[in-house]
């Protein structure tokens, strides 16, 4: 309050990743998240009020081992104990619950549409569905070019949208047999790498794209043309998201709001 910091407390550290963590995605109770990076590697981990209580309580006993034996809490130092050397408690430090197994090269993105159900794309042109409950991954379509970003449509986790390298978005339809060809839509208009894809939390039919060309896409996937190309960054358009329909700037109707390498964030409205 008046401009002052909020005092903030780190609770747990995820040790597991040996690169940079490329990517991120809650599941939809929030108890469970996965990520992905660098390593190749797609891990997922316990995020819910369990790791916080246990926490609170390795804090309280003054460290050692947490439930599960695999959990351990370490000093700053890293060596495992209560306290760091100024004699703060040193987070409690929470081991991942499995590994996805398939990727071959770096791992773009995750999205986690379901309880069941995820979503990861990587540089090996692969898009992936996994099973989270036994690990497997149960459909994959391959494509020619790395995959930069990935999202799921709430309202049909079955459907993912996705783009990278290969300047197309296209979204996949997993339930399809119909074969790879039929079962995954493309929709060419970016003219340069596809740097990311938001679903609308209102629609199921409406994605945001933004991308290397500068420009920021909205699409109705029932058209093969883009509804909207909004042009106002002057260099890279690296991020988009969709506003509330609640929020007093798009008034029931669409706001995008996007980030680009020319330094500024852009608001749109678009009228429908």
């Amino acid at each position: 309050v008046g401009g002052s910091e909020q005092p903030c407390t780190l609770l747990a550290s995820f040790s597991g990743h040996t690169d940079a963590v490329e990517g991120l995605a809650l599941s939809p109770d929030g108890q469970q998240a996965a990520t992905c990076g660098w390593d190749g590697a797609l891990l997922v981990w316990r995020t819910g009020a369990s790791v916080a209580e246990e926490a609170d309580a390795s804090i309280s006993e003054g460290g050692g081992k947490a439930a599960g034996g695999n959990k351990k809490r370490k000093t700053g130092a890293g060596a495992e104990g209560g306290a760091s050397a100024s004699g703060a408690a040193a987070p409690h430090v929470e081991a991942p619950l499995s590994q996805l197994q398939g990727h071959l090269h770096c791992v773009g993105c995750v999205t986690w549409p379901s309880s069941s159900t995820l979503y990861s794309g990587g540089w090996d042109h692969s898009v992936r569905r996994w099973d989270v409950a036994t690990g497997v991954n149960t459909e994959t379509y391959n494509g020619s070019k790395a995959v930069h970003s990935a999202a799921a449509c709430h309202k049909s986790p079955d459907v993912v949208a996705f783009g990278g390298a290969d300047r197309v978005l296209r979204v996949w339809d997993s339930r399809s047999r119909k074969g790879e060809a039929l079962a995954v839509q493309a929709f060419p208009s970016h003219t340069a790498w596809i740097s990311s894809v938001k679903w609308s939390p209102q629609s199921e039919h409406h994605v945001a794209t933004a991308s290397h060309d500068a420009s920021v896409k909205l699409w109705d996937i029932r058209s093969s043309i883009p509804l909207a190309t909004l042009s106002a960054h002057t260099d890279k358009a690296l991020c988009v998201a969709w506003l509330p329909a609640k929020s007093a700037v798009a008034q029931g109707g669409t706001a995008l709001l996007s980030g680009g390498a020319d330094c500024t964030l852009r608001l749109y409205t678009v009228d429908q």
